[in-house]
């Protein structure tokens, strides 16, 4: 199952003014393993409980007295917290858009872009300037102001002046230059990468670097027709494979090609084969 986060994880306690979000995230989970597709730049001050996170490569823990970034994008990710300890947190988002300005700002005309890989996450300690901010940060979720969105903005870059000042700099900026300087991934690898996953174009489109439009119109040039038809041509045969070969249901063959609709799903592979799903796979037994 793909969870987009924050829209399908936090609904009350999330809140907007302007473009910039942020978040009192609490929750008690048993552990599990999840697809995220992150659809802003996080940080997130741990403030009880902790959390593990087990990427591919290493396991990230999120306690207090920690800052954790995660850039935007899609992750697999298995997540542990301690039983009968809640997790708590405050969690602020942040745009590629507010990224590439800030850079732009306050680290062209200081630093130098050297190239390092992407890093996706990152775990820094606070101290008492960081700590002193999220505590400030906190109390806007009890005092409505008329200027919200003019103060979330100004604090938003004194959080990351105060980053990129601090003992850990050079790694915040990493970070931050690995988002504002990435360049276009090829249409070809994110749409395989992503096959089965149920991203929309406008997703597939925010993770090859580019508009919808752009992606749109890469993707016709290179393929030679439109992506949605491509990609659910690629899907329905690969729905085929899984009917005569696995005993999964119908709901599961389609949640494994990328439908998170059922109904479509079956309406798409009878258009295409001129039968269901499950008139399919009893003809293919027979035969």
């Amino acid at each position: 199952m793909l969870v987009r986060f924050p829209s399908d994880s936090i609904s009350q306690g999330l809140l907007k003014a302007g473009e910039v979000s942020f978040a009192r995230h609490k929750h008690e989970t048993k552990p599990h393993t999840k697809t995220v597709l992150l659809q802003e730049n996080m940080l997130a001050f741990p403030l009880g409980g902790y959390k593990k996170l087990h990427f591919n490569d290493h396991t990230a823990l999120i306690e207090p007295g920690n800052l954790f970034f995660m850039k935007r994008g899609l992750h697999v990710m298995s997540e542990f917290t301690q039983e009968g300890l809640d997790y708590d947190s405050l969690i602020i988002f942040c745009s590629d858009a507010f990224l590439k300005e800030f850079s732009l700002h306050h680290l062209s005309s200081s630093q130098g872009f050297v190239h390092h890989p992407p890093l996706m996450h990152l775990t820094i300690p606070t101290d008492k300037l960081l700590e002193s901010f999220r505590d400030q940060y906190l109390r806007y979720f009890d005092q409505p102001l008329h200027h919200l969105r003019e103060i979330l903005e100004l604090k938003l870059k004194e959080l990351f002046l105060l980053l990129i000042s601090g003992n850990h700099g050079q790694q915040v900026t990493r970070w931050i230059q690995g988002i504002t300087n990435s360049q276009s991934i090829g249409i070809e690898y994110t749409v395989k990468q992503h096959l089965f996953q149920p991203l929309t174009l406008a997703e597939l489109a925010e993770l090859s670097g580019r508009s919808l439009a752009s992606f749109k119109r890469d993707f016709q040039e290179l393929y030679h027709t439109s992506p949605k038809k491509w990609i659910n041509s690629q899907r329905l045969a690969h729905a085929k494979i899984l009917l005569q070969n696995t005993s999964d249901n119908v709901s599961e063959v389609a949640a494994a090609c990328g439908f998170d609709n059922v109904p479509y799903f079956i309406r798409i592979f009878k258009s295409e084969f001129g039968t269901t799903p499950s008139s399919w796979r009893a003809k293919s037994a027979i035969v």
